[in-house]
């Protein structure tokens, strides 16, 4: 059932016309497709090298918000169904945060609301000049030991374009 939820995410996503429409809060920009989706994304610079996305949509789905990791598209070929992620800052003493992430194939996905607001509450508590490290597996197999891959996520103008992102989405899902 999540899992229909997730691609009914990503389908809007991959709808969304240019970032011509969207608000650019430094490295993020928040999208809105009509009455349904809110997006808050970041892209690298390169699109096939990775980025992150949290969404929240109004659907009959039990999945409401999520946060969606794209790794490198030629690098990533994991066909594990969990995926262990870190999420490393890289500033010192915080620690990393390690989660289980939904795998699917093209993308990795969290919807469990406290995970989500764990992954919130970090980036909101470093300083936009932070890069914060998603490191995963894109092994066939799954296993870490083999190809690591890291997608660095700037943090610059996450905050704000977080604050107005969850301002939205409370609108949104009442």
């Amino acid at each position: 059932m999540w899992i229909r939820g997730v691609a009914a995410i990503i389908t809007a996503m991959l709808a969304l016309p240019t970032a011509a429409g969207a608000q650019i809060y430094g490295e993020w920009s928040l999208d809105q497709t009509k009455d349904t989706f809110i997006f808050l994304s970041w892209q690298s610079e390169f699109a096939n090298e990775g980025g992150l996305t949290f969404s929240c949509h109004k659907s009959d789905s039990p999945v409401k918000i999520s946060v969606t990791i794209f790794p490198p598209t030629d690098l990533y070929v994991n066909q594990s169904d969990v995926v262990r992620v870190m999420i490393e800052p890289n500033r010192e003493p915080l620690e990393p945060l390690f989660q289980s992430w939904g795998n699917g194939y093209k993308y990795l996905f969290q919807n469990d609301a406290a995970m989500i607001e764990e992954i919130s509450a970090l980036f909101l508590q470093l300083p936009a000049a932070t890069t914060v490290h998603l490191i995963f597996s894109g092994d066939f197999y799954g296993d870490p030991d083999r190809r690591a891959l890291s997608i660095d996520v700037p943090l610059d103008g996450f905050q704000t374009g977080h604050n107005e992102w969850q301002r939205r989405c409370s609108a949104l899902l009442r």
